[in-house]
């Protein structure tokens, strides 16, 4: 059920009349400054809108996310190369959602995008189907060995420091076991273009993305969020706390891995009400 030619019909069809729904009625940003509310709409991205999406979380994600800023990614093009196609192989399953305004530009009207959230579906037993003979009884040092293993293989240093904190984050997390289910939607950035903070649109995406989860028979969201900011609006939208790391006492080797962070990275659930 990643890709929404996959789904059946009927489900196929709900998606589309909630999503419609969103898209039709336009939303609203608070009135701030000397602007009136910014007037937006959110709709899944498609397949012309991923290479602006792919322009949009390069400007801005990889310069306002605490993780990718700390690791200077903009500085490693390798890096920067690997998220591009991370993030086409994710925009192209269908179901990430983009917040669009209309602006003129000499004379034509526009779209623009005001924000992004990134969405795959997660699923623990896919990263298990290539251990399924292997002996239960391995011990955890067994884990961590094939874990470095994979990150050493990675290409990118950047990557590899996010990807190492994003492992750690999750090493002791068992999804099933918390909420009786090891599938779930998983986002993998939420993103803001500067100039529409204030407007609601990080909020209004999370919101949309229940809507999205029901419209796919999902219950339940799991992200990492990474700033208090972040984390503000996560718990406004209803999400939970499953568990945080302190960026003062978070090391690698030995060394702070973000010593010009404060807070917390903390992975955050929320379960899809019926209704």
């Amino acid at each position: 059920m990643s890709n929404l030619n996959n789904l059946s019909t009927k489900s196929e069809l709900f998606l589309y009349i909630i999503m419609l729904k969103v898209m039709l009625d336009r939303l609203e940003g608070n009135p701030h400054r000397d602007h009136p509310p910014l007037k937006y709409t959110i709709e899944l991205i498609t397949e012309d809108l991923i290479a602006d999406s792919v322009e949009h979380l390069t400007k801005y994600f990889l310069v306002r996310e605490n993780l990718m800023s700390s690791a200077a990614f903009l500085e490693d093009k390798v890096s920067v190369q690997v998220c591009h196609k991370f993030w086409r192989k994710v925009l192209k399953k269908g179901i990430s959602l983009v917040a669009l305004v209309k602006v003129e530009e000499n004379g034509e009207i526009k779209r623009r995008i005001a924000g992004i959230n990134l969405n795959s579906i997660g699923d623990e037993d896919d990263d298990e189907e290539d251990n399924e003979e292997d002996d239960e009884e391995d011990d955890e040092e067994d884990d961590e060995e094939d874990s470095n293993k994979k990150l050493f293989m990675l290409q990118g240093e950047a990557v590899k420091k996010t990807v190492r904190t994003m492992h750690d984050l999750e090493k002791d997390v068992d999804i099933a076991s918390l909420y009786g289910t090891s599938k779930y939607l998983r986002a993998y950035g939420l993103s803001v273009a500067r100039h529409y903070n204030g407007d609601g649109v990080g909020y209004q995406l999370l919101m949309t993305t229940t809507l999205l989860c029901r419209a796919l028979g999902i219950g339940l969201i799991v992200t990492a969020f990474t700033s208090p900011l972040s984390q503000y609006l996560a718990r406004k939208a209803g999400f939970e706390t499953i568990r945080s790391l302190d960026y003062k006492t978070y090391k690698h080797d030995g060394k702070l891995a973000y010593p010009r962070l404060d807070g917390t990275i903390s992975l955050m659930a929320k379960r899809i009400p019926d209704s």
